[in-house]
This record gives structure tokens, sequence and C-alpha cells, in this order.
């Protein structure tokens, strides 16, 4: 295959059931695309400095708190939607006793009894 045929290779198209792909244009469009976002990176805020106060998370204009102490637990995280369906929760944490052999046996049963349903279903 000589260098002609190469390129002519190249910039064919690929013709799927679903469109076509030509590997040049897409590299073009790469291309473009990225044109673009170096434009806008350079066009973006000039008076920005690194290692300053401009790279503290906003807090509501309040000074940050100690990590240490302004810790919020995770348990907190879904405070309300655990205390809304608290009456599952408890029933959900006597039914999970830690034991990976128990949830790997729930979980044969219950695929069996899927395979079950699935083929009493079909025939």
């Amino acid at each position: 295959m000589d260098m002609e045929d190469f390129l002519k290779e190249l910039a064919s198209s690929l013709k799927s059931g679903f469109g076509f792909w030509n590997p040049l244009l897409i590299l073009l469009a790469f291309g473009v695309a990225l044109l673009i976002v170096y434009y806008f990176w350079r066009t973006g805020n000039q008076s920005y400095q690194r290692r300053t106060m401009q790279t503290q998370p906003f807090f509501s204009g309040n000074a940050l708190p100690d990590p240490v102490k302004g810790h919020v637990p995770a348990d907190n995280l879904f405070w309300g939607f655990k205390h809304a369906l608290r009456g599952y929760y408890q029933l959900a944490e006597r039914a999970h006793n830690g034991l990976l052999n128990d949830y790997a046996a729930w979980f044969v049963v219950v695929f069996a009894f899927i395979l079950i349903a699935i083929t009493m279903g079909g025939a």
C-alpha cells in the first residue's frame, strides 16, 4: 500500500448501520474544540492569584471553621431521610447481622426464586 492509497483510506468514511465516521473530520472537530477551550482559558480572570485567599472555598463571607471542630459526621447527612423511615430501618437493622455467608445465602435464594419465576412464567 503506497502513501496515496493510505491517505485515501484515511480520508474515506466508515459507513455503519448508524451513520458514518470520518477520522479526519473527527480530528478536525477535536482540534477546533481544543482551540475554543484554549480561548476561554486565556480570556479568564487575569487577577486570579494562587496560594491566596482567592483559593479558599466560599463560606457565606464567614471565616472557615477549624476542620476538626467543623467536622460534620456522615450520620447527619441523611438524618431526615432516616428519621422519616425509622420503622423500616429498625426492621432492616435487625435482619442484618453482618455475616457475609448469610448475605450470600440470601442472594442464592432470591436468585433461585427469580430463575424459577422466569422459567415457570415462560412455559
